[in-house]
């Protein structure tokens, strides 16, 4: 048999209606088993059930071989759809080549008075052996579809179709074997109960010192929103949504806060609350920050810790195992999306008794503001879109080129500027051939736990995308390549990987150790109990619910064929895609309407702002939301990565301007006064870094 093993049973979200067997099948099936969630089910005599060590129950006869798993693996599946011709095309993968999905082949059938789908197919085994099987989709009498999937072994198989079909009504009839979903007492998880839209002032749920500057019970406030998990079910489970209030600077604060929404999807807001402390943000109104369903300090939290333990597994196993985690402690991870997501914002700022917000988001919070903005527009006195994602975007199919076009532009700009090109020459040729280089010949270096890793050409692009996100970094990266270029790998790799700033550089430079006198927190392990910045979890289920069907690998490539990137720039760019196209294929929630494929449009005040250098939410995005915002502003500031925000002064002032009145367009002509100033260096600062740092490096 394959390993990978189709099976029986059906998804229970709610009680199921149980009926009875014909008196015919109940002849035919005389004996009974019990499984541990009460279901029984009956079965001819001379078969066995037992349950595997992975979880799956087996029916066994004579000449017949029937799979049945419980609730968890059921859902880690995706078995969700009624149609059952889809359904069986959809989750038909199997392990072998040789075996291919044919719809055509696909027959409806009647199970005791019900439609049923079925489709033959021949296993091919290692050895050669060939023996027929069939798949059936059934419809259940709960309304949710299980799935059987037997391998018959007798020399004429027809002669067992009638027994698997009384089999597959039986469980229909006597329930599945929900088994993930009867967890032990000492096992079960907690209850979320509570009012819902209910906000409860709390102790702030930190696991690390408070930002100089914030004391709790003065100018901070932290609570728990109350949400139902599911807004079509609001009598349902419930969440617990993080809350943190910073208070205004200002004596008399207005009376319209901001909320502040982060990005990923799946970023901690609460996490990051050190970078608003000292905002010019708060000087007239409060900030809110909120950890969206699923992130940081909510519960329950979709983080997958998994990932983070030391395993032999690949990160598709982990997820995997991460995904089947989630769905056995009971969560929906269909209802984390953006429409739900920005339900909670509503109830936010309706429970706190706002009668009207501003709301800031970053990156995926510009999508999910702008998924306010269309499902529930009253009390939204103005909006900030900081590198806009917008819902019309085909993120996965333009992802590489735009990535490209952001380390093109970073090339032209050093050319374009006489010292940074006086100083390392053509870096585009430059940062081509190293690219070739390590993917030919990749370089070897120990880490820190003196195991030995790779750095390869794809792996060199990979760095350079990600450090571009940060504007400190960006006037660092062409002498990170130009160390690179004269074999000075590992500090050329520190500085290309954006972990540096000219202020930083320019202090090792003149022998001096930037992080004198600062704290340095180290990481510990991630635990299922440690809260960090990123769910995984929540960041699928987003993703793969409302984006992924949109978009496509063969459209990928097609794109960047179109906008002529080169191979260089394209190929690591290209593997990412895909594998977040893999990804979706077994983390499955179903998937969106074609609304979250469509423009908002909305004449609620926005300002609109992108980065130059951004390499993920390019400046094109920021300017096709502001199309359909009528009442928006559009800038564009040159020295910005991701987080238009961190341009600087000129920047807040203009986020400022447009807060004090939302119906003006803001001054922006700070703007044109920006310039990159390039940092210069040459290899005596190598030298200068091994005298500050040799030691400890060795060490």
């Amino acid at each position: 048999m394959r390993e990978l093993r189709f099976v029986l049973g059906v998804l229970f979200l709610i009680a199921p209606s149980v009926g009875l067997l014909p008196a015919a099948a109940q002849d035919d099936l005389p004996n009974e088993y019990t499984f541990d969630s009460g279901a029984s089910i009956r079965y001819p005599a001379g078969w066995t059930v037992e349950q595997t060590e992975d979880d799956f129950w087996v029916l066994t006869g004579p000449d017949v071989d029937v799979f049945v798993s419980d609730a968890a693996e059921l859902r880690a599946l995706g078995i969700t759809t009624n149609d059952l011709a889809t359904l069986l095309g959809e989750y038909f993968y199997p392990m072998d080549e040789s075996i291919t999905f044919d719809p055509a082949n696909v027959q409806m059938i009647d199970l005791d008075g019900r439609e049923a789908a079925a489709y033959r197919y021949t296993d091919i085994m290692e050895d050669g052996r060939s023996f027929e099987c069939v798949l059936i989709a059934v419809p259940f009498s709960s309304g949710d579809t299980g799935l059987l999937d037997a391998a018959l072994y007798a020399e004429e198989p027809d002669s067992d179709l009638d027994v698997l079909y009384e089999i597959a009504a039986a469980f229909d009839a006597a329930g599945a074997p929900d088994v993930a979903s009867v967890p032990d007492a000492e096992d079960e998880p907690p209850a979320r109960t509570g009012t819902v839209g209910a906000y409860q002032p709390g102790a702030c749920p930190f696991d690390f010192p408070l930002p100089e500057g914030l004391v709790e019970g003065d100018n901070l406030e932290c609570g728990w929103l109350t949400v139902p998990e599911d807004y079509d079910a609001p009598d349902g489970p419930t969440l617990e949504l993080a809350v943190a209030i910073l208070h205004s600077l200002s004596d008399d604060p207005l009376p319209d806060p901001i909320i502040y929404l982060e990005g990923g999807p799946g970023g901690s807001a609460l996490v990051g609350i050190d970078f608003w402390v000292d905002t010019p943000l708060r000087a007239d109104r409060d900030f809110i920050l909120i950890d969206q369903r699923g992130t940081g300090y909510s519960k329950p939290t979709l983080d997958c810790w998994e990932l983070y333990e030391e395993s032999e597994d690949d990160d598709r196993d982990l997820y995997m195992a991460c995904y089947a985690r989630l769905i056995a402690e009971g969560i929906n991870l269909s209802a984390y999306n953006s429409a739900n997501n920005a339900a909670d914002i509503v109830a936010l700022w309706e429970a706190l008794d706002y009668d009207a917000v501003n709301l800031y988001g970053i990156s995926y919070g510009t999508r999910l503001a702008l998924t306010v903005m269309r499902d529930h527009p009253a009390g939204l006195r103005s909006v900030v879109l900081d590198s806009v994602y917008p819902p019309q975007a085909n993120a996965l199919d333009e992802q590489s080129v735009h990535g490209a076009l952001a380390m093109l532009h970073l090339f032209d700009s050093c050319a374009a500027d006489a010292a940074c090109s006086a100083a390392y020459g053509d870096l585009e040729a430059k940062f081509f051939s190293l690219v070739d280089q390590l993917n030919a010949e990749p370089y070897i270096f120990t880490d820190e736990y003196g195991v030995e890793d790779e750095v390869t050409g794809d792996a060199l692009v990979d760095a350079l995308f990600d450090a571009l996100y940060a504007t400190f970094a960006v006037p660092t990266l062409p002498y990170g390549i130009y160390l690179l270029d004269q074999g000075e790998y590992d500090l050329g790799l520190d500085v290309l990987s954006g972990n540096y700033t000219v202020a930083e550089l320019e202090a090792i430079a003149a022998g001096e150790d930037p992080s004198a006198g600062l704290e340095v927190e180290e990481a510990g392990e991630e635990t299922g109990e440690t809260v960090d910045g990123d769910s995984e979890g929540m960041h699928n289920s987003v993703e793969c619910y409302e984006e992924i069907h949109f978009n496509a690998y063969d459209r990928a490539v097609a794109f960047v064929e179109a906008n002529d990137i080169p191979a260089q720039l394209a190929g690591s760019q290209l593997s990412d895609v895909e594998y977040s196209l893999e990804l979706c294929e077994y983390w499955q929630v179903g998937q969106s309407g074609p609304e979250e494929n469509e423009p908002v449009v909305s004449d609620v005040p926005t300002l609109v702002l992108a980065g130059s250098y951004d390499p993920i939410t390019p400046v094109s995005w920021s300017q096709s939301a502001a199309d359909y915002l009528s009442s928006s502003y559009f800038f564009e500031f040159p020295n910005a990565g991701h987080g238009a925000i961190d341009a600087g002064d000129c920047a807040l002032a203009v986020i400022q301007a447009f807060l004090d009145d939302p119906a003006a367009e803001p001054d922006a002509s700070c703007i044109a006064d920006i310039e990159v100033e390039f940092f210069i260096g040459d290899l005596s600062l190598v030298d200068q870094f091994d005298a500050l740092y040799g030691e400890e490096e060795a060490e």
